[in-house]
């Protein structure tokens, strides 16, 4: 997954403030979380989702990567028809792409879409997270 610095990180939050990032290393052990609050500030959230406040005490060498959202079944085929990559997770199963490139929904296994992936599948957009 792509690496921002936390200039990129702040660029990105800046066009698209629905973004998340997460640290990839969390100084002294804890993981910070980037995002806009509903108020339109940056906010700083550990991985217990404790919010922080925000005193600019984000190092500018910090390495970030995107936190990835899950989306419905019809909004990845949605995409997917749009020529982006899906993909969907089931339960521990390895997850299955639909490159964007094919003609027909086949994932990257030979098969076609199942029920249990709409039914239970999570699903992901990849182009999101490059």
């Amino acid at each position: 997954m792509k690496e921002y610095t936390t200039s990129e990180m702040i660029a990105e939050l800046e066009k698209n403030p629905k973004l998340r990032f997460k640290e990839v290393e969390g100084e002294f052990g804890e993981t910070l979380y980037c995002e806009v609050s509903e108020y339109g500030y940056i906010r700083l959230t550990t991985s217990d989702n404790e919010s922080q406040d925000f005193s600019g005490n984000i190092m500018p060498s910090a390495k970030w990567t995107r936190v990835r959202t899950p989306v419905t079944w019809q909004e990845a085929i949605q995409a997917w028809t749009d020529g982006k990559t899906i993909t969907c997770h089931i339960l521990r199963d390895k997850p299955y792409k639909y490159p964007g490139t094919n003609c027909q929904l086949i994932a990257d296994n030979g098969h076609g879409i199942t029920s249990s992936e709409i039914n239970i599948g999570i699903w992901y957009i990849e182009e999101d997270c490059e």
